[in-house]
């Protein structure tokens, strides 16, 4: 059963529409995603699940209680911020404790769901310690459990992890997820990050111009595309037009039909004879990726760097792709 309903959500500025008739729902106890550009409505979204913008038209319901034109502070939502909102001249223990402060709980109980959730957190050696002294991960999870101990019934995160460095973003995105299913918590999660989406999600939304592209599960979304969008921007797939399928990969499909093909499933061989080029090879790490020009076009395939592959830059090649490596997108 759905814990969260959002009913034909729309809002426009200036008279500029930024959502269309959004609707959705979410499960109880699942983390679900909304990733999409920037400017494509996420963050619009996420604030009229607030409260923080009221929509033009449609309806909220969460657990079962319309809460569309409540005021935030009565709608039991919990918010984990981009830039943390933590007070600065508060330390650890004081930041996590304060909305407990204000709900007058027993000075006792406090201490203990403070402790608690440091625990849950791994803070507890930094209890006493100010928020200025600790680094961003950490101060990340401070602002989570802050949120948590209130237990609401819905977390909203906006792009949480976003001034985090690489390495810490991945490290600190694999807590949030055993944080979230731990608490079971349902929660809202808006990134354009699509590794991010991917990764953490139960069920996930692609969002563009205020439009719902596709939703399902992140295998589902990866795997098969429902329009370019989201082979494009989910899974940086190549997009082979009606020429182009049938010249390069021998595959007839009309006018309407576009191929995707995702760049782990494009193979090739060396081959004299044929119109495409190796233009570009960028080694990272665990995976070589290879630019290959086709006249004015880039196609990109990505090996796992152990593969055995000899060609060099200006080398000619054809593509070769298994028959179950690509998926036919009906054009709207």
């Amino acid at each position: 059963m759905s814990f969260l309903i959002l009913e034909k959500i729309s809002k426009s500025f200036n008279g500029i529409n930024v959502l269309n008739g959004i609707n959705l729902e979410v499960k109880k106890s699942e983390f679900f995603s909304i990733v999409g550009p920037s400017g494509c409505g996420k963050t619009t979204l996420l604030r009229i699940i607030a409260g923080l913008e009221k929509p033009d038209t449609g309806r909220i319901i969460l657990d079962g209680k319309e809460i569309t034109y409540l005021e935030p502070q009565k709608r039991d939502v919990g918010i984990v911020f981009q830039n943390y909102a933590l007070f600065p001249n508060m330390n650890v223990f004081e930041n996590i404790a304060y909305g407990l402060k204000i709900k007058k709980f027993d000075k006792a109980v406090i201490e203990k769901k403070v402790i608690d959730i440091l625990n849950k957190v791994q803070l507890s050696s930094k209890i006493n310690s100010p928020v200025y002294s600790l680094s961003g991960g950490e101060q990340q999870r401070v602002s989570l459990a802050r949120v948590i101990i209130n237990e609401p019934k819905l977390i909203l995160f906006d792009e949480p992890l976003s001034n985090l460095d690489y390495l810490l973003r991945i490290d600190t995105r694999a807590e949030l997820k055993r944080l979230q299913h731990e608490s079971e918590i349902t929660s809202v999660y808006v990134t354009h990050d699509q590794s991010e989406a991917l990764s953490l999600s139960d069920e996930m939304v692609v969002l563009n111009s205020g439009i719902i592209m596709q939703k399902g599960k992140p295998t589902e979304v990866y795997n098969n595309p429902a329009n370019i969008f989201t082979a494009e921007f989910i899974s940086h797939s190549n997009i082979f037009s009606k020429e182009e399928s049938l010249n390069l990969l021998n595959l007839e499909i009309n006018e309407n039909q576009v191929t995707s093909v995702l760049q782990e499933n494009l193979r090739f061989e060396n081959e004299d004879s044929s119109d495409i080029v190796v233009s570009d090879i960028q080694f990272s790490g665990m995976f070589t990726e290879f630019l290959l020009k086709f006249r004015d076009k880039i196609f990109k395939s990505v090996i796992p760097y152990e593969s055995n592959y000899d060609v060099k830059i200006n080398d000619k090649v054809k593509l070769i792709i298994a028959k179950d490596k690509f998926k036919v997108i009906e054009l709207n």
